[in-house]
C-alpha cells in the first residue's frame, strides 16, 4: 500500500510548520455535459445552462429570486491555512440594478451554511464561510460609489468588522461583451487573497490584496460555485446575464492546522491541532533524529481538533514529531 507521509517537529513548547500536501486539481472546461461531472444546481435551476456548442456556461444573475448556486463539491474542506487558486472565464452580457446594486459571484463557499434558510448575503451578517470574486456593477453611473470589484473573505461567524477580510476593494466598471480571465491567489501562511484580471492576454487590472483582521476566525469551504445571490435583507437588486466558463482550482492544505503543544499535569508531552479527515495521526518520539518511535497507536482525523498524548514521561532530550499518513 503506498501512503502520503506529512511531519509536524515538535519540540518542548514551541512548533514550526512544514510543507503543505497536494490535495485538489479541478478542470471543467465545459465541452461535456457538467451535470455528469459532478456539477450540481441549487435554487432556481433555470439561472444555469450548459452551453454545448460554445463550452461554457450561461448565467443570470437574478437577485429577485432565492439563493442560487452551479456548484462542484471539493471533496474535502479547505480551511484559512490551506492555498489555493481559482481562474476563470467570464463573459458579461448586460447588467441592470435596483437600489444599491448587489453583486454577482464566483468564488468558494460552504455548502451546509449557503443552503440555510438564514444565509442572506445582501445583509452583510448572515453569510459566513466565503471566498469570492464579487462584482457590483453601476452601468447607468447612477450609484454615488460606482462600480466595484471586490475580493471577499469572510469566517466562519461571519457577524462584525472583523469577521470579513480587509481591503480587496476596486472601483472599476468591467467591460461588456468581452471574456475576462479572473484569477483568485490565496496563501495560508498570511491569509490573503490576491485578484488579478486579464483581457486577450493582456493584463487589465489588479485588484487591491485581500487580508483579514486580527480577530479573523478563519473559514471552512467545501464548494466551488457560481452563485446567484438573493437580494432579501439586502440594499439593493442585480439582474445580469453573463457566461462563465474555463473553471480551472487548484488547492493545498496541511492535514495539520493551528498545531501546539504542551505538558499535562502529569508531565506527559501533548499535542493539539486541526485534523483532517481520511488521515492518520501518530505522535513519534526520538532522543537522536534517526530513531522515531510512535507512543501510541495512529489516531483517525475527525476534521476537528485532534489531541495526541505521550502515555509515558519523556526522556531527557526527547523530540516530538506528528506524522500524518494517508492510504
Amino acid at each position: 500500500m503506498s501512503h502520503v507521509r506529512w511531519f509536524a517537529a515538535l519540540l518542548a513548547a514551541s512548533s514550526f510548520a512544514a510543507a503543505q500536501t497536494p490535495s485538489i486539481s479541478l478542470q471543467e472546461d465545459f465541452s461535456a455535459d457538467p451535470a455528469g461531472r459532478g456539477w450540481h444546481a441549487f435554487g432556481d435551476a433555470a439561472l444555469f445552462s450548459w452551453d454545448s456548442t460554445h463550452q461554457n456556461l450561461h448565467v443570470t444573475w437574478d437577485s429577485s429570486q432565492t439563493n442560487s448556486y452551479y456548484y462542484h463539491a471539493l471533496g474535502t474542506v479547505l480551511r484559512s491555512d490551506s492555498d489555493f487558486n481559482l481562474s476563470f472565464d467570464l463573459d458579461l452580457t448586460d447588467a441592470a440594478i435596483g437600489g444599491y446594486g448587489a453583486e454577482l459571484a464566483v468564488g468558494l463557499l460552504n455548502l451546509t451554511n449557503a443552503t440555510s434558510p438564514a444565509f442572506f448575503r445582501g445583509s452583510g451578517a448572515d453569510s459566513p464561510n466565503l471566498v469570492e470574486f464579487d462584482y457590483f456593477p453601476d452601468p447607468a453611473g447612477v450609484l454615488w460609489f460606482g462600480p466595484s470589484i471586490t475580493a471577499v473573505l469572510v469566517d466562519r461567524v461571519g457577524v462584525g468588522t472583523n469577521n470579513w477580510s480587509t481591503n480587496g476593494y476596486l472601483g472599476l466598471e468591467l467591460p461588456m461583451s468581452t471574456v475576462l480571465r479572473v484569477e483568485l491567489a490565496y496563501t495560508g501562511v498570511d491569509q490573503t487573497l490576491r485578484t488579478t484580471i486579464w483581457q486577450n492576454g493582456t493584463l487589465l487590472t489588479t485588484v487591491p490584496d485581500a487580508g483579514v483582521w486580527p480577530a479573523f476566525l478563519g473559514f471552512e469551504v467545501d464548494t466551488l460555485a457560481v452563485e446567484s445571490y438573493s437580494d432579501d435583507n439586502g440594499w439593493g437588486s442585480l439582474f445580469a446575464h453573463g457566461t462563465v466558463g474555463h473553471i480551472v482550482f487548484t488547492a493545498t492544505r496541511s492535514p495539520l492546522g493551528t498545531l501546539t503543544g504542551q505538558f499535562d499535569a502529569a508531565g506527559h508531552w501533548l499535542v493539539q491541532f486541526t485534523s483532517s479527515t481520511n488521515w492518520l495521526y501518530t505522535l513519534e518520539r526520538t532522543t537522536d533524529f534517526v530513531h522515531w518511535s510512535p507512543t501510541a497507536a495512529a489516531t483517525t482525523g475527525t476534521g476537528d481538533r485532534l489531541v495526541l498524548r505521550d502515555p509515558s514521561s519523556p526522556p531527557v532530550g526527547a523530540f516530538y514529531r506528528v506524522s500524518a499518513t494517508r492510504p
